[in-house]
């Protein structure tokens, strides 16, 4: 669903709100309407809440038992977050839905821990509502009060968690709920790449390679260039690693061509990655330049430009220099949270310039 289409159908939806309430108030006076339309609203959003609670907690359960790592949780713009330094409360946009920030451990028998963990949030709502409805049905209540109301928020709930992510509101990486049950390549790829960063972080020593094997990463790179972002950046790394920078050049060019006035600090390394493989490999130095202003419009950190800038200076016959830019690079790369990522992704071109330069007086 496109943004434009999502815009109307929301459109439509409080018209036709607005219209039924207006139409409402007039057979039966604003003073009988307005209570009742308060406390229905406010009983529907703290069931909705208690909705989203209990299904984010049930997925974050079930992937601690299915051994993936919980790096974030969200209940609407309220949010919890891993650092390398502990735990921090951080404020989100305004909306009202919820989300756990998972990696797994191992990309063994990844689809079905994958299934486990995506149907259990469904299945809680769904014990939930059930009932919620059995209880609203053996009272006889009407539909406007509390079990009534609570069995709609959970049956509006379902519904969403088992719609495919293209219906909605916002992009969601990892997929839907139903998404993550399909599995289909563009979600094994995102799955994938958060178990990559994952074996980083529990083991920082490793090179990328030793993670991630290159066929693997080839197989689940994405049709569509927009939706490769994460994994083309590992697949780029390991092209470099194995030296035949040319296997990614065609995804790189493609991806920052598609991009050229994005952000982002991923599209940002992914320049810089492709600009030291100009430099070390092929003594493109325009190639190199171009990438390093590419890499500052996305955003790129300025610490990690400077392994790119060691490199064009030992090119241009500034070894001393080139030290020191070098130097500077190791120094923030060996810090957490750089150097889960920072050095194994490039490791590669770090060994190349260091034995340039001690090849240089």
């Amino acid at each position: 669903m496109t943004p434009v289409l999502r815009r109307l159908l929301s459109v439509v939806l409080l018209t036709f709100s607005a219209l039924a309430m207006a139409r409402l108030v007039a057979v039966k006076g604003l003073g009988t309407v307005a209570p009742v339309a308060l406390r229905v609203v406010g009983t529907a959003f703290v069931a909705w809440l208690v909705h989203v609670l209990a299904h984010e907690a049930a997925h974050a359960v079930a992937a601690r038992a299915q051994g993936f790592v919980l790096h974030g949780a969200r209940l609407g713009p309220l949010g919890l977050t891993r650092r390398y330094d502990g735990w921090r409360l951080v404020w989100g946009r305004l909306d009202l839905s919820g989300g756990v920030q998972l990696w797994p451990r191992g990309r063994e028998r990844l689809r079905q821990r994958l299934a486990v963990v995506a149907l259990a949030g469904p299945l809680v709502t769904v014990a939930l509502t059930l009932g919620s409805v059995g209880y609203f049905f053996a009272t006889g209540l009407p539909l406007t009060s509390t079990p009534g109301i609570v069995a709609a928020m959970g049956a509006l709930l379902t519904l969403s968690s088992l719609t495919p992510g293209s219906f909605s509101p916002r992009p969601l990486p990892m997929g839907s709920d139903l998404d993550q049950l399909r599995f289909d390549r563009r979600v094994e790829a995102r799955w994938t790449h958060a178990a990559t960063l994952q074996a980083l972080v529990d083991a920082p020593r490793r090179t990328l390679s030793e993670v991630l094997d290159l066929a693997t990463a080839e197989r689940l790179l994405p049709a569509d260039v927009g939706d490769a972002e994460p994994l083309v950046a590992l697949y780029a790394a390991l092209c470099m690693e194995a030296q035949t920078p040319s296997r990614a050049r065609p995804r790189i060019d493609a991806l920052l061509d598609a991009e050229e006035d994005g952000t982002g600090w991923l599209l940002g390394d992914l320049a810089l990655q492709d600009g030291l493989a100009a430099v070390l490999f092929d003594d493109d130095l325009a190639r190199a330049r171009r990438r390093l202003e590419q890499a500052e419009r996305f955003g790129a950190q300025p610490w990690f430009r400077r392994l790119l800038d060691a490199a064009l200076a030992h090119a241009e016959g500034r070894p001393d220099e080139a030290r020191a830019l070098l130097s500077e690079w190791q120094g923030h790369a060996r810090q957490p949270p750089f150097r889960a990522f920072a050095v194994p992704a490039c490791a590669w071109a770090v060994e190349q310039v260091e034995a340039k330069l001690a090849a240089t007086p």
